[in-house]
């Protein structure tokens, strides 16, 4: 009887593990499989988080260039010197009712300030510089608006925008002001509270970074333009605009 047993078992052995046999293929098809949308599905779930941070980017500079575009609207001979009594006072008007605004400029059309308000600290009529060679005002006066690349400025993030005033589409001057650029980091802040997302950095058309969840990569201005995130993003045309990964 004993042979009889184990030869059953061993038919039986045999017999679960041919059944076993398609479970076990369709396993190993399936499981990379499932890997393969798992991992599509954390990538774009990752590729619409940095969507969303861009577009909110894109936004904040876009209000802040409106500011600039209701003033010269509604103030189109702001750089004439009929004008002297008012300029000041609109200049503080934007600087203190803006949260992002901590250097506001008007220059004539030499590139010459007319007069200059800062958060911080007063300008004095000695104070104010000719900017005629500056990058802001070339690219103004070329092409009406301009947009920076980000500095550090005493530690702070800052873009630089700027506004011509055209008089009769003439160009008579331009508006140019600093922007507090600490929304970045925030926007940055956002993206890492998902806990799905282990690293996150912004960087600017050349691949510098501009934020980054350690501060010290934006301050040593560390250039990313090698990985292969930033490489296979800018494409072989280069970065065209800020990115975010």
């Amino acid at each position: 009887m004993a042979p009889k047993i184990k030869l059953r078992a061993k038919f039986l052995i045999i017999l679960i593990g041919t059944s076993l046999i398609p479970t076990l293929i369709v396993a190993l098809i399936t499981i990379p499989q499932l890997q393969t949308i798992q991992k599509t599905q954390v990538i774009k779930l990752n590729q619409h988080d940095a969507f969303q941070a861009a577009e909110e980017i894109a936004t904040f500079i876009r209000l802040q260039f409106g500011i600039l575009d209701h003033l010269i609207t509604f103030h189109p001979k702001l750089s004439s010197p009929s004008y002297q009594g008012l300029q000041e006072l609109l200049l503080e008007n934007i600087l203190f009712k803006s949260n992002s605004f901590v250097d506001i400029a008007l220059v004539d059309n030499d590139g010459k300030e007319i007069v200059r308000k800062n958060v911080l600290k007063t300008i004095r009529a000695k104070e104010l510089a000719d900017r005629s060679q500056s990058q802001e005002f070339i690219s103004v006066k070329a092409k009406n608006a301009y947009l920076s690349p980000l500095y550090i400025i005493e530690g702070k993030p800052i873009l630089i925008i700027g506004k011509a005033i055209l008089n009769d589409g003439a160009f008579s001057g331009a508006v140019l002001a600093q922007i507090d650029a600490r929304v970045l980091q925030e926007t940055l802040k956002n993206i890492l509270a998902n806990k799905e997302i282990a690293n996150a950095y912004i960087v600017n058309h050349e691949g510098i970074i501009i934020a980054h969840s350690d501060i010290s990569n934006v301050l040593a201005k560390k250039n990313f333009s090698n990985v292969p995130a930033v490489k296979i993003l800018s494409g072989d045309s280069g970065i065209s605009s800020l990115q975010i990964y």
